[in-house]
Order: C-alpha cells, then structure tokens, then sequence
C-alpha cells in the first residue's frame, strides 16, 4: 500500500491551505492552523480548525483502475472552525462570512480550481476569552463547511496471470446429488 498516511495529510494541508489564502486575500490578517503551535501576535490574525470530516458512509467513493493502479476518489464534507482574534473581530467575520456567499471569481481562483468549494456557514458568534482574570481577549467564531474531492493512490496491482474455474451441469434439476457432468477449466491470461 503507497504512503496513505501522507496523501491524506498532504490533502488536508491543501484544502486548509486553499481556505487560508481566500481568507488571507479578502482580510489582509495572518492565518494560523490551530492544530499547529505558533506564536500569535499582537495584531488581529485568523486561526483555522479541522472540526469535522464526513465521507457520507462511503456515498461518494468511486474507484478504477489505470496504469495498473487503483485509484479512489471520494468526496468528503469538511466542517472548519475559522475564529477571528484582536481588533474588531465581529466585524471582520461578518465581512469574511460575507465574502464567501459573495465573492465568487476569488473562491474559484483560491479554492474551487482546486477542488475545495464553499457550502455553508453558521452564524458569527462572540468567542471573547478572558485572560489573567481582568484582561478580555476579543474573538469571533463562525463554522463554515466544504466540500472536497480526495484523490488517493494505491500500489500497482499484481497482474492476473490465470483464472480457474468450474463448471457443474446437473440432470433434471439443481436437487440432484450427482451431476451429469463436471469439467475443470483454466483461463490463461495472454500479456
């Protein structure tokens, strides 16, 4: 089996990275994955999470085979947490939330030419945390959903070199015990 763990995590950094440069080009703030350590800074900046993924049960899986190799698509449904951190951040998620019902030339440019489109969004919420028991640190939530389309690789496959196969005739009816005939048969595959 090809490195699945890596096409997966290459797949999630791309659709994260694709929702990042919309918000980066329609905010002018840093975006930060939450999963991920950094250092914040003291100006306003935007983090991204991963709250859920939903393939649908397996709905939206197909497969074939090409070169030898399996190939599986599936279409998932991502659930991102975008918050918005300092300055005014009610008012830039209600811009950003905005931006993805409207802006559609920059969604296909940033996420939809590369398989990532925009579905839905909650309503903005106050996120406000305090800090050191008198400090308010102003935040902004909303949770935006998107769908995807995975693309993963498999091994080459082992090439089918025969096939063995019998077939059984019975007399009169599928109840009798003793078939009237049985032949062995053997499907050799020329490559």
């Amino acid at each position: 089996m090809a490195d699945i763990m890596q096409q997966i995590e290459a797949y999630e950094d791309h659709i994260l990275n694709s929702i990042g440069t919309f918000i980066k080009t329609v905010l002018g703030l840093p975006v930060y994955l939450k999963d991920k350590p950094f250092i914040a800074p003291e100006k306003p900046y935007v983090t991204l999470r991963v709250i859920t993924s939903d393939n649908s049960g397996g709905w939206g899986q197909r497969n074939k085979l090409e070169n030898d190799m399996f190939s599986y698509f599936t279409d998932n449904k991502y659930t991102i947490e975008i918050m918005v951190y300092r300055g005014r951040p009610m008012a830039a998620m209600s811009y950003l939330v905005s931006a993805f019902n409207s802006l559609d030339e920059l969604k296909y440019q940033t996420m939809y030419s590369k398989g990532v489109s925009y579905l839905s969004s909650s309503d903005v919420s106050q996120a406000n945390t305090i800090l050191d028991g008198d400090k308010t640190q102003l935040r902004a939530r909303a949770i935006f959903t998107f769908n995807t389309r995975m693309l993963l690789e498999d091994i080459p496959t082992t090439p089918i070199e025969k096939v063995n196969y019998s077939i059984h005739s019975y007399n009169g009816t599928y109840a009798d015990p003793d078939p009237l005939e049985y032949n062995d048969h053997t499907f050799v595959y020329v490559t």
